[in-house]
């Protein structure tokens, strides 16, 4: 008897394990302008971005976003599309706001070590 209750025990755990990695599979993409309010969002709350600001930076992640749809990572055009996104988004902060931006990227991403170490 313990066996058959140590075993259904096992089943069931078994099931339940396997449903919650069914459930992380299924999460769909983001679309564009979900991307685009995710990322905007974060900037305005962590850099206090004025009205003119959001919308400023809100077309030029529109425009990146769509650019770079279908490319694969490391592609030359996402990363020229990256850098020009990089460059209209300091157009329009100001002086503090790109420190403070400076320092959300480093912090989200640490930099690579390079030549392969």
């Amino acid at each position: 008897m313990k066996k058959v209750l140590l075993m259904a025990a096992l089943v069931m755990m078994s099931w339940q394990s396997m449903q919650a990695q069914n459930k992380t599979r299924e999460r769909k993409p983001l679309t564009t302008e979900q991307k685009v309010e995710r990322s905007v969002g974060r900037m305005t709350k962590e850099l206090s971005l004025n009205e003119d600001q959001i919308q400023k930076i809100t077309a030029l992640y529109q425009e990146y976003f769509k650019s770079v749809e279908g490319l694969a990572r490391g592609d030359e055009k996402m990363k020229e599309a990256r850098q020009k996104l990089n460059e209209g988004i300091k157009a329009v902060l100001t002086e503090e706001q790109q420190i403070l931006w400076k320092q959300q990227k480093t912090r989200q991403r640490p930099q690579k070590p390079q030549g392969g170490e």
